[in-house]
């Protein structure tokens, strides 16, 4: 028994001014909803913009970084306008006059790691730091800026180099070395230390807060890293660096463009800007987080979604008072409509009044009422008519409702071994060997009823012993439309009827001496392979004629003829699958129709039957009795168009086996006549 806390929450649950007050608390949060996230949306594109049209900062890193490269070329070529020798270095003898000229040379200290002063030979003269200058046995000649300052007498950046004295990574930036004739006799370079945070490693360096979410990396032409807030990320491919990769990869793809004008683009859930270095083939990158730049969008979501519920909420505390104040004449008309379940209560007994809809629902529940209560009367006096017809029919009425049966006539209970009392209230559907059978007649009378129709059947019963009988169901709704109303049954044995028409159905397409498909059936069922032909699926046919059959008829007599026939058909049947067909064509002519059979197999069938029958001897009175066959064999393939080919190709392949001397097979190939022929 439900508790009467758990019925007071169900009413509460279904009552009206709840579902109003949540229905509106649903639409203002909902407007609520969409209206913050229109307009962080749009906030969030803007910002967006506004992030990629800055381009992070990268333009301005660009052009700084060139413009140390810049001011590092102008002060090396001018130191290398100033080499005091105007000839060739010779390492011994000008050891101390280069170092005099390095050792001079202090802007070069401040802006380079090191500097040095290398022969034509790629010998290192000299090489000079901020703390002194020595000698150093190293050979530059297969450095590639080494050779291409001496070829092409300019001002060069080095790629990326791994030191040739130290375990360090480096760049070199070159300015050749000129005597009074112009010739060039040296080159003069400085040395920049990856990491150091003198030239690039100050521009990656993070701040270190909770704010800072950029990481700023510096690449070489190619994507080799030469600047990253992490010293281990040193001259190893951009592509590899997990936050950096997808950007590096789809600048790879794109070719490796070398762009001063800073681009900025959102990649999943970061923004990406980067921008060549002129003066040099570098490229400076920068990511950030898109969440921490764009303020945490996500968060102000979450924030304005609890604003949205606290405003739907009290909205629809609001709406529920009102609702509650505004509908208290429905809670009267409530009451009204439940006294009517009271037998105590008069029907006549005046509904609520009020005005607008309140009180157009109240005449609408009166007018109701009152119809309902007239149609009850009408529907009274039909079922006390129908009673008295159905008590006294001489067939099987039955009338049901709600599928139970309400009235059952004499002859309709007997005929499924009831009596009327025995089936009045019970299911329709008791009737029928099962619920699917039921199912189906319920659908297919449905439609008929709807569109006014009687439906007639002819449907298996099931009797109360749990035998079954073929009947003839004719249903009619008593008000079309109105299932409410019932439905009228008949119902008629038409099992021996069936049997009949079954009889003469299976008489008119088969033979009654052997029970095979006679001539007609099995002509209709080669159609049918034809058809089925031009779906790929293969078959073949046997044309079998009996050698020697009229000598049996003039020896032993015509029972012999049949019985020798009746064998032949059993030999047939017991080598073919069930869903073959052997046919008497007539006479002493059989045939056999092998779906799904190609010519090989079907040859290979004949010769089993052919030896069959030959075997085969019949014991008559004092005289043993046997026949042979001729069998034609006949694939129904492409070249056949239609029954009459396949008929004619037939015949000439059992005409060549009679020919070949009998009791053998032979099978048609296509051509006419066969070979051998």
């Amino acid at each position: 028994m439900a508790s009467p806390w758990l019925d007071s929450a169900r009413l509460a649950l279904g009552s009206l001014k709840l579902k109003l007050a949540l229905t509106s608390a649903l639409i203002i949060g909902a407007s609520v909803a969409v209206t913050v996230v229109l307009v962080l949306r749009d906030a969030q594109r803007r910002a967006e913009q506004s992030l990629t049209d800055s381009g992070l900062g990268v333009g301005i890193m660009s052009r700084t970084l060139s413009a140390r490269v810049v001011e590092r070329q102008i002060a090396l070529a001018k130191a290398a306008a100033q080499w005091p020798h105007k000839r060739r270095p010779q390492a011994a003898a000008e050891f101390e006059a280069v170092s005099t000229y390095l050792a001079s040379q202090a802007v070069l200290q401040g802006l380079f790691f090191s500097t040095f002063l290398a022969a034509e030979d790629g010998r290192i003269v000299a090489s000079a730091d901020q703390d002194n200058v020595r000698a150093v046995q190293v050979n530059i000649k297969q450095r590639d800026y080494f050779a291409r300052t001496l070829r092409e007498g300019r001002l060069l950046v080095s790629e990326p180099l791994h030191s040739l004295r130290f375990d360090v990574a480096e760049i070199i930036l070159s300015a050749p070395v000129r005597d009074a004739e112009g010739r060039i006799v040296a080159v003069l370079g400085g040395v920049l230390r990856l990491g150091a945070s003198n030239f690039l490693a100050d521009l990656t360096q993070q701040v270190g807060n909770e704010h800072d979410s950029s990481l700023t990396v510096i690449t070489d032409g190619s994507g080799r890293i030469i600047a990253h807030p992490e010293p281990g990320w040193l001259l190893k491919d951009a592509a590899t660096e997990p936050r950096l990769g997808a950007a590096a990869r789809r600048w790879a793809t794109d070719g490796r463009p070398m762009e001063p004008e800073a681009l900025a683009r959102r990649v999943g859930d970061q923004f990406v800007a980067m921008a060549a270095v002129p003066g040099a083939d570098w490229m400076v990158f920068r990511v950030a987080s898109a969440e921490i730049l764009l303020g945490r969008p996500g968060k102000a979501r979450v924030e304005a979604a609890w604003l949205g519920l606290g405003v739907a909420l009290t909205g629809a505390l609001l709406i529920f008072w009102a609702m509650a104040w505004v509908l208290r004449p429905l809670q009267q008309l409530e009451r009204r409509a439940l006294s009517l379940l009271d037998e105590s209560t008069h029907p006549d007994q005046p509904w609520p009044t009020g005005e607008g809809e309140i009180g157009q629902l109240a005449a609408v529940f009166q007018h109701v009422i009152e119809q309902r209560a007239a149609g009850q009367r009408v529907a009274n006096d039909l079922l006390e008519r129908m009673q008295a017809v159905m008590i006294n029919a001489p067939i099987g009425i039955g009338f049901t409702r709600r599928r139970r049966f309400e009235l059952v006539g004499q002859h309709y209970a007997a005929l499924f071994g009831f009596t009327p009392a025995e089936l009045v209230g019970r299911e329709h559907g008791m009737l029928y060997p099962s619920d699917e059978a039921y199912r189906g007649l319920v659908n297919r009378a449905g439609e008929a009823f709807l569109e006014g129709r009687v439906h007639t059947e002819e449907i298996e019963f099931q009797r109360r012993d749990g035998s079954r009988f073929w009947g003839y169901l004719q249903g009619a709704a008593v008000s079309a439309g109105d299932p409410l109303a019932g439905t009228i049954w008949i119902v008629s044995d038409h099992t021996a009827f069936r049997k009949q028409r079954e009889q003469l159905s299976w008489t008119a397409t088969h033979d009654p001496l052997t029970d095979l498909v006679n001539r007609r059936e099995f002509e209709a069922r080669l159609q049918q392979q034809l058809h089925e032909r031009r779906r790929s699926e293969t078959g073949s046919a046997l044309f079998i004629d009996l050698d020697g059959f009229k000598a049996v008829n003039d020896t032993a007599g015509h029972a012999a003829g049949d019985a020798i026939l009746k064998d032949v058909a059993a030999i047939l049947l017991h080598r073919v699958r069930e869903d073959d067909t052997v046919a008497r064509l007539g006479g002493d002519e059989f045939a056999v129709l092998l779906r799904r059979c190609d010519r090989d197999t079907a040859e290979q069938v004949a010769e089993q039957i052919r030896a069959m029958v030959a075997a085969h001897k019949l014991l008559w009175q004092d005289l043993t009795l046997g026949v042979t066959t001729s069998i034609g064999v006949v694939e129904i393939d492409d070249s056949l168009d239609d029954m009459a080919a396949v008929l004619a190709a037939a015949d000439a392949a059992c005409y060549e086996a009679k020919r070949a001397g009998r009791n053998v097979v032979r099978v048609w190939r296509g051509v006419s006549p066969l070979p051998g022929a």
